[in-house]
């Protein structure tokens, strides 16, 4: 009887399996710290104050030497000083004499803080109260209020990014006032709405704080100003056009705040109007 020669069956390889590959996770952004080509400016009304003495102050305060108003520079109906990276303008009025300090950018020069405010006004403020004062007093609370440290947020801050949320704004639109003229911003583009961590320095007594700016770049500036015992909410826009929104985003903040200390908003409170953006048209 032959032999069965028949090959026995060769066992097929199972297929190779080749993995599927992993997807690179796209980069997460992360806000990037620039220098600001702005500027940082400050305007106060100095209410009962001599024009003259006060000049002799700013200018011995910016400059060492104590320059007479006449000597400065007459631009339009306005007096103006340029020191080492700042300059002074004085206008006057019927209530007291306008003074407004402008720091130029990428210029070393005197910050805009009380310190400054303070060797100009003197022991009187150059004011209508004539008790002494101490730079850092009432801004000391609008500073803690506001400001990031740690990681931790505070409820001006929350109520900030909640409201740029409500509001549809991408990302790119927010940004952050670090420092003086530094901004922490996503994108390269003009911001909407800009956090200032700054700040406005306290007022000696009797001056009135007009206008403050701690960047140029942006929209609305959201920033605290010092109050008599608790910081007072604030958003300003340099464009005239933009006063109407920039007073609805103020209501929307301060309302979004309160719900944020609260825990939530109280039974039956209405929900803050939030201002339209669709005309900017963003991308």
């Amino acid at each position: 009887m032959p032999d069965d020669l028949t090959p026995a069956p060769v066992a097929t390889p199972a297929p190779v399996v080749t993995p599927a590959p992993v997807a690179t996770p796209a980069p997460v952004a992360v806000p990037a710290v620039r220098e600001s080509a702005g500027r940082c400016e400050l305007r106060v009304g100095v209410p009962a104050a001599d024009g003259a003495g006060l000049a002799l102050a700013v200018s011995e305060a910016l400059t060492g030497e104590r320059t007479p108003v006449g000597s400065w520079t007459r631009r339009g109906g306005a007096r103006e000083l340029t020191a080492p990276g700042v300059t002074a303008r004085l206008t006057g009025g019927w209530d007291g004499p306008t003074l407004t300090l402008t720091r130029r950018a990428g210029r070393t020069g005197p910050e805009l803080d009380g310190s400054l405010l303070a060797r100009i006004a003197g022991p009187s403020g150059h004011g209508v109260d004539d008790e002494p004062w101490d730079a850092g007093r009432g801004g000391t609370a609008a500073a803690s209020s506001f400001r990031v440290s740690d990681g931790s947020e505070t409820t001006w801050y929350r109520a900030w990014r909640r409201l740029a949320e409500l509001c549809g704004l991408p990302s790119w639109a927010c940004a952050e006032v670090v420092a003086p003229g530094v901004l922490r911003t996503t994108g390269p583009r003009d911001p909407v709405l800009v956090h200032d961590h700054v700040g406005p320095p306290p007022m000696p007594p009797g001056w009135l704080l007009q206008s403050w700016s701690a960047h140029q770049e942006g929209l609305h500036h959201f920033f605290l100003r010092p109050g008599r015992g608790a910081p007072v909410p604030d958003v300003r826009s340099a464009r005239p056009e933009e006063r109407e929104r920039a007073a609805a985003l103020r209501r929307a903040w301060t309302a979004l705040a309160a719900r944020t200390a609260g825990g939530g908003p109280p039974p039956g409170a209405p929900s803050p109007v939030l201002p339209s953006f669709g005309d900017l048209r963003l991308p």
